[in-house]
């Protein structure tokens, strides 16, 4: 019930903002039972239900989004964006995400936002593992400093756009101080037989971190230039008056001349556990379509963990319509060691995605190989230069409106088992029904 009121409400926001507002709302829902077999013990066997319903809208109050010099309007801009609900299976808490917030006033050459201060630093492609390797740094290294609040502003001067920000790291809010601890004679027991004892009675709290970073400020700048077919983007940020001070950096050039696209980029950061310590990320890639095919390749490099990773993949799907293949390779530590100087810490995987959409039927397969060392944390079971391999086969059929039929073989790591000693894990087979709007 309290879900169907929360779905009420939301849609009673739409309804009363729309005379205002361009509004722009996704629903999405499905139902699904599933039913499956454990095929290393036959026995473990039943069905499951997955329920599911998101909720996804956009809201835009005010005129467009320009601050352009052609624009010659001050006004105040508003976006909400990303804010999703959920509803999941059988009576859970509902989830979603809130969304993103962005306020501007608009003038001219430009605007002053100030919902937020958060600048995104992270220029370089870090490579990303489809193969099942746990990485360590799937995000870039230059998170962005923790802020109470501040403002940006921002200058368009096209083909140039500049972002200037000032932050707190806290706000006006002061913890207690530090105080001490506080002894005294102490008759607890209540027992007028026996005489008080000497004893804590209340303990010290050390100040708060507010007071320690009182004056915790900091500064951003981002600029872009783009001038087809070159980009060139950069930024820096870095926090004032703290003891650890942190200093970000970052910049990119990419170039776009059809079919090719190529990028290089480097991030820097510097004394984030330590103030002499400076971490240093680089990174390059190209991609190119041609008929039907387009490969791409990305490779980064960490000084700090001498870390070397490259990724290729040949993507084929458009050489005939409805067909899905793909292969991809990736290869890990290429430098040699993963941070703790073991020569044996290059890694690998390969990964092939093959489907075909015959409009009723779509057959797919999956097949993951991969080359992991101990000192991996999702593999923290397997020897030096242990495997893995996975496969997973199946159908979707599409016979009746609105529902789909899937037939699933997953298996586990085809190589070495963690659940039935001594013996390939032989995986899962599933057959659902979905009914989805």
């Amino acid at each position: 019930m309290r879900k169907i009121a929360l779905l009420i409400v939301l849609m009673t926001v739409i309804a009363l903002t729309s005379y205002a507002a361009d509004i722009a709302v996704s629903i999405n829902c499905s139902s699904e039972l599933v039913f499956g077999i454990n095929l290393n013990d036959p026995a473990a066997s039943g069905f499951k239900n997955n329920n599911t319903a998101e909720v996804d809208f956009t809201i835009v109050s005010g005129s467009a989004e320009k601050g352009k010099p052609e624009d010659g309007a001050v006004y105040g801009w508003i976006k909400l964006s990303g804010y999703e609900m959920k509803v999941d299976n059988m009576g859970a808490p509902s989830t979603g995400d809130n969304g993103d917030v962005e306020a501007k006033i608009m003038f001219p050459m430009g605007w002053v936002k100030i919902s937020s201060t958060n600048a995104d630093l992270n220029y370089i492609n870090v490579v990303q593992n489809d193969g099942g390797k746990k990485d360590t740094d799937d995000k870039g290294i230059n998170d962005s400093l923790a802020k109470s609040g501040g403002l940006v502003l921002g200058l368009n001067f096209a083909p140039v756009t500049i972002e200037i920000g000032f932050f707190s790291e806290n706000d006006w809010t002061q913890n207690a101080a530090a105080t001490s601890d506080v002894w005294g004679w102490s008759d607890a027991d209540n027992d007028p037989t026996t005489a008080p004892v000497w004893a804590l009675l209340t303990a010290g709290a050390a100040a708060g971190d507010d007071l320690n970073d009182e004056h915790a400020y900091g500064v951003n700048l981002k600029a872009t230039v783009d001038i087809a077919p070159i980009k060139i983007e950069g930024g820096a940020e870095m926090g004032l008056g703290h003891s650890d001070e942190t200093m970000a950096a970052g910049a990119k050039v990419s170039a776009n001349i059809a079919p090719l696209t190529v990028y290089a980029g480097l991030d820097v950061k510097m004394g984030e556990a330590a103030p002499n310590e400076t971490q240093m990320e680089f990174g390059f890639g190209a991609s190119i379509a041609i008929a039907g095919i387009t490969v791409t390749a990305d490779a980064s490099y960490n000084d700090l963990m001498d870390d070397f990773d490259v990724r290729a993949k040949v993507d084929a799907g458009g050489l005939v319509a409805g067909l899905g293949l793909a292969l991809t390779v990736e290869l890990f530590n290429l430098a040699g060691t993963d941070g703790d100087n073991d020569p044996n810490d290059m890694e690998m995987a390969i990964i092939i995605d093959a489907s075909y959409n015959a409009g009723m039927a779509k057959p797919y397969a999956s097949f993951r190989y991969g080359t992991f060392d101990a000192s991996d944390n999702a593999y923290t079971y397997r020897a030096e230069g242990d495997e893995t391999v996975k496969l997973t086969l199946g159908v979707e059929l599409y016979v009746i409106p609105n529902v789909t039929f899937n037939l699933k073989y997953e298996s586990g790591d085809l190589t070495e088992d963690t659940v039935v000693a001594a013996a390939a894990d032989a995986g899962i087979i599933t057959f659902s029904t979905k009914i989805a709007l």
